[in-house]
């Protein structure tokens, strides 16, 4: 699921997919008059946050079904304790689908996003389902290629913002409704966690990176270089923000083996973005991609530019990918210096020799207390 051929057996990666949103109830769970509210603008940013991921290659059309409906029985027997626990979420669906099934001609979706009422405590986390098991929870027309619900988590305080968004979550379980691997454990660390949406669905960094737009067929052609290792000379580059309207090269991919890849993109913080997280968010990005890896496994790792480990952070053990001017970063035989910076973001790319100027210095810890 991490490279190439291109997947889509599913959904499509350009066109339109219709979103139906459902809120549910209980008579013992009986769901808010305003409920409208908690979705209010969430759709309008899921839709702005796509047209800027796939330059507008990919559309939604919304639906909002106005009124609960009622479920049977009591709240206590959908609960799901974790996201995606089983049997648990196999038991929500299969209750929660025939009921719905028979007020909504589901014919005309592709997507189903439920919401519960505000005071429940049977979901605490998020569960979905998505088009591999949908055979498993089939509606009458067969339409429907996924099904999420958003639940207590989104009443809390993100990791990285004051308040979790129901779009980032929609946007990223809609990334592996498209064939997207995640990029590491969903509950581990990894170092791509907060630089990009299929990695944490909460920030810092909620972009999607440009080797999966590539593979998507996001990216047009003259908006991705391919420099053959054996062809790297020394040349200065100018990248267009990968976020940002208007032509020239936004990914640099350079092949290094049959298995591996350097890549390069420019970045800039976005209204997605979580803000003033980690200093600079704008810059130069370097990563490398690994073909014998994919879904739940690190197959994209971001390289360490040369000063990160001057930073603040760098003493918290949070390490800065995004690099700064004249920083450079050495892999697989290329050096990629960040020139100058501005609208567009300057580098230079050259063999890095038989002794290559090193990356960042080991990481400084921090010292030892009495509470380690």
């Amino acid at each position: 699921m991490s490279g190439f051929p291109l997947r889509e057996n599913h959904l499509p990666k350009k066109g339109t997919i219709r979103i139906l949103v459902v809120p549910i109830d209980w008579a013992d769970l009986v769901g808010e008059n305003d409920w409208e509210k908690r979705v209010t603008g969430q759709t309008e940013d899921f839709s702005d946050y796509w047209k800027m991921i796939t330059g507008n290659k990919l559309q939604f059309k919304w639906t909002v079904h106005k009124n609960w409906i009622r479920l049977p029985g009591p709240s206590g027997d959908y609960s799901v304790p974790f996201s995606e626990a089983h049997p648990e979420t196999t038991r929500f669906f299969n209750k929660v689908i025939p009921t719905v099934d028979d007020q909504i001609n589901f014919s005309d979706y592709d997507i189903v996003h439920f919401i519960a009422p505000k005071s429940q405590n049977i979901i605490p986390e998020t569960t979905q389902i998505f088009p591999w098991s949908m055979v498993n929870h089939p509606t009458k027309e067969g339409k429907i290629r996924a099904m999420t619900i958003v639940g207590k988590f989104f009443d809390q305080p993100g990791a990285f913002s004051n308040q979790r968004t129901y779009w980032s979550y929609w946007a990223h379980e809609l990334g592996h409704a498209l064939e997207f691997a995640h990029l590491g454990s969903p509950r581990g660390q990894f170092l791509m966690a907060g630089l990009d949406l299929m990695g944490v669905q909460d920030g810092p960094s909620r972009t999607i990176n440009g080797w999966t737009r590539f593979l998507s067929g996001w990216l047009d052609d003259d908006q991705v270089f391919c420099l053959p290792l054996d062809r790297v000379r020394e040349s200065e580059f100018t990248l267009r923000p990968i976020d940002s309207d208007g032509s020239g090269v936004k990914l640099i991919v350079v092949p290094l083996s049959k298995t591996e890849a350097l890549l390069i993109e420019s970045r800039r913080e976005t209204k997605f973005d979580v803000k003033d997280f980690e200093k600079p968010r704008n810059g130069v990005f370097v990563y490398k991609y690994n073909a014998e890896l994919g879904h739940l496994q690190s197959f994209l790792i971001p390289l360490e530019p040369s000063t990160s480990n001057q930073d603040a952070n760098a003493w918290t053990g949070l390490t800065r990918y995004i690099m700064k001017e004249k920083d450079f970063v050495t892999f697989g035989g290329v050096e990629v210096e960040f020139v100058s910076t501005g609208s567009v973001d300057k580098i230079k790319i050259t063999p890095a020799g038989p002794n290559p100027r090193p990356n960042a210095s080991p990481r400084p810890q921090p010292s030892p207390t009495t509470t380690d």
